[in-house]
């Protein structure tokens, strides 16, 4: 019994000696609060315009997708099979309509000798 009251003794001298040191930290946190508060109150804030929301994000490649050998290949996909190829996108399925399969459009003579070359594989 005489040790239980002895390590009660000295918890109590360790408290009491670590009370002044918690209470000066809290003292010097208590004034970095208070002038944190009063910084920060709205008359005080910085004049800057809101951020603007970010812009979304497009993830489309860039740039030339397929080789001269590889639009060759899709047109000539289209002229034989009446559909166009899974997994070509509806712009650029748009895109080949536009410039290779209408009459008049910027590269419709390279159509028409992809179809000659076609029908002469045939015969």
């Amino acid at each position: 019994m005489p040790f239980a009251i002895a390590s009660v003794a000295n918890e109590a001298k360790n408290q009491s000696a670590e009370q002044p040191a918690v209470e000066a930290i809290a003292q010097v946190l208590g004034e970095k609060k208070s002038n944190e508060k009063s910084n920060r109150h709205l008359i005080f804030l910085p004049d800057k315009p809101a951020p603007l929301a970010d812009l979304p994000k497009f993830f489309k490649k860039v740039g030339r997708q397929r080789t001269n050998e590889k639009v060759r290949q899709v047109i000539v996909y289209r002229l034989t099979r009446k559909q166009w190829p899974h997994g070509l996108s509806d712009y650029m399925q748009w895109y080949y309509d536009t410039y290779y399969m209408k009459k008049g459009a910027k590269n419709y003579a390279r159509t028409l000798q992809w179809r000659n070359e076609l029908t002469q594989k045939i015969k």
